[in-house]
């Protein structure tokens, strides 16, 4: 047992037993160490994964409405250029192009106007190029410095005109 040295007033030293904490404190302090446990379990175990799945729950969520979003718009992007499109066949040097194929000098003068069209509305809506095509899927006309269309483009297009179906890729 630790004793502690109290002087007395006469100058010598009385040996005095030191007592613990009394037991209460003790209680109490072991009650505290339990309480901080089980809240840092609850933490852990219970409330960092219901928080961890409603953070998912709610990313997903915005993933979903920004895909929606983007669906929305490449669907109304793909409306738009089929309303160009539509627009572009029923001009008249359009009409014309495709009627004159069996007229050599006819289809001469008709090349030339349409791609001056064709430019122009190409230069209106910033496109890279636009195309006029037979429903075998050859080039009648196309823009200046338009790319060239590789061979599954025009196969596509060529059975997309056959089938009379409208597809955008």
């Amino acid at each position: 047992m630790s004793s502690r040295h109290h002087p007395e007033p006469s100058g010598q030293w009385n040996l005095l037993p030191v007592e613990g904490p009394p037991r209460a404190v003790l209680v109490a302090l072991g009650a505290a160490v339990v309480l901080h446990g089980l809240l840092v379990w609850y933490f852990l175990a219970v409330y960092v994964p219901a928080s961890r799945q409603s953070a998912l729950r709610e990313w997903q969520a915005r993933l979903d409405a920004m895909a929606e979003n983007r669906q929305q718009a490449i669907a109304d992007w793909a409306r738009e250029r089929l309303s160009d499109a539509e627009m572009l066949v029923s001009l008249p040097a359009v009409r014309e192009r495709i009627t004159a194929e069996g007229d050599a000098a006819a289809a001469a003068r008709s090349r030339a106007h349409l791609a001056s069209v064709l430019d122009d509305v190409a230069r209106s809506y910033r496109y890279r190029g636009i195309y006029v095509l037979a429903r075998d899927g050859a080039v009648l006309a196309a823009t200046d410095g338009a790319p060239a269309l590789d061979g599954e483009a025009l196969r596509t297009a060529a059975e997309s005109l056959a089938a009379g179906t409208r597809l955008i890729e």
